[in-house]
């Protein structure tokens, strides 16, 4: 037998925007997310941002490195003196 909740206009809307298709049921939006099976959809302006963090990140790893180079360079030059 079927039971009924109650939500939140705001909160139903949520669950519309996760389903995956028109005819997936609210009960099996909640049973994904239960099963923590939800990966949040990101908007396309989300999605721009996301793409720029990690090629952000990708450069900042690449000049770390060339840092590590320099920085041993400079403890050669360092010792070699002292």
């Amino acid at each position: 037998m079927a039971t009924t909740i109650q939500v939140t206009p705001e909160f139903k809307q949520y669950l519309t925007s996760l389903k995956e298709s028109s005819k997936q049921t609210y009960q099996e939006v909640i049973e994904k997310a239960l099963k923590g099976e939800f990966i949040e959809k990101l908007t396309p302006e989300e999605e721009l941002l996301k793409q720029g963090y990690i090629e952000m990140a990708e450069e900042n790893l690449k000049i770390m490195e060339e840092f590590k180079h320099v920085d041993r360079e400079i403890d050669e030059l360092w010792l070699r003196e002292n």
